[in-house]
């Protein structure tokens, strides 16, 4: 098997996840912040520890602007819904992923005019990268493809707002991500999940103190143990990581992009490449790949119709190829050989 479909989840793993959140099943996850006991203090104690990490590693200076959220997803919307008021205007930088557009139509916003900054940091079907610029407006920024792979530095980079997941770049689990919050955004940012957060629990309103305002109910503490081992792996591997991500771009873009009956879409700078097969219908493509060849693919439309429209592959889409850091160079020249012989 070759897999090459780590746009929307990274495989395999970083070593010690999957241990580490079998470790939290298996001695006991209590709710922490509930629980007055010894086991509840120290759990809080390693998911305050994982919060620093994690902050250091973005760039964030303050541990308590780290939001734990179940996903990127999550944490768009957290940002998008606490902030846009129907009617306000959005400019958005780079097409929109559909976890931002949809929650955008739902709140009736209007594009174009100025207002809050939307920006799609990396871009989930051609690879392509773009700036965050600095605005006196609100900046939002989803950095679902970028997170891990490119070195973010959260408190200098302009963004006011910025949801990743664990699942991609960073090589852990599911069902985790991170919200990260600028100071302004939040002081301004309302909360949409309102619950139990074992604070303040005299009040009917959200706690007014981070990070708890923005973490009601249970978290995924499994999750957090699997995202914190994966952090141990990538952090002292990052530069290596950042460097095998741009050889695995120029190496994709070379070995494909001169292949006959297929035309490369867009000019990745991330090692994700989509691909439009001219002779053969791209589903078609997708499937003769993993049933002929063993190779692992992502077909379609990938949640990210505004993309394909802009560039002009809606609504057929693509067959997509993203590259992972256990992907070797072997790996992508079979893929590339069965590509040819597919597109013939």
């Amino acid at each position: 098997m070759i897999f090459l479909d780590n746009a929307a989840g990274a495989w395999p793993k970083a070593p010690g996840v999957g241990e580490a959140m079998a470790a939290c099943l298996e001695r006991a996850a209590p709710n922490i912040a509930r629980g007055g006991y010894a086991l509840a203090y120290d759990t809080a104690e390693a998911v305050t520890d994982i919060r620093c990490r994690l902050a250091d590693f973005f760039g964030v200076a303050d541990p308590r602007r780290v939001i734990f959220t179940p996903g990127c997803t999550w944490g768009l919307n957290m940002a998008l819904s606490g902030l846009i008021k129907p009617g306000d205007h959005v400019r958005l930088i780079g097409p929109p992923h559909n976890a931002v557009a949809r929650p955008l139509r739902r709140l009736g916003a209007v594009e174009g005019g100025g207002g809050t900054v939307i920006v799609t940091h990396g871009s989930n079907v051609s690879g392509a990268v773009y700036d965050i610029p600095r605005s006196d407006a609100f900046t939002i920024v989803d950095a679902a493809q970028t997170a891990g792979v490119l070195p973010i530095a959260f408190d200098d980079s302009g963004a006011d707002a910025m949801a990743l997941p664990g699942h991609k770049g960073l090589m852990g689990p599911q069902g985790i991500g991170l919200l990260l919050l600028s100071p302004r955004m939040a002081e301004a940012l309302e909360p949409v999940v309102l619950g139990g957060t074992g604070s303040y629990s005299d009040s009917a309103d959200m706690p007014p103190v981070l990070p708890d305002r923005f973490e009601p109910g249970t978290l995924n503490l499994p999750g957090i143990m699997g995202l914190g081992a994966a952090l141990d792996y990538i952090q002292p591997r990052f530069e290596d990581i950042q460097a095998r991500a741009q050889a695995q771009t120029a190496a994709m873009k070379a070995l494909f992009s001169s292949i006959p009956g297929v035309a490369v879409v867009g000019e990745p700078a991330l090692p994700v490449l989509s691909l439009n097969f001219q002779n053969i219908d791209n589903a078609l493509a997708a499937q003769r790949l993993e049933e002929e060849y063993g190779i692992q693919t992502r077909c379609g439309l990938q949640c990210a119709p505004a993309a394909h429209k802009a560039l002009g592959t809606f609504p057929r889409g693509t067959v997509r190829l993203s590259a992972g850091y256990a992907t070797t160079d072997e790996e992508l020249e079979q893929a590339a050989r069965a590509v040819r012989e597919i597109a013939l």
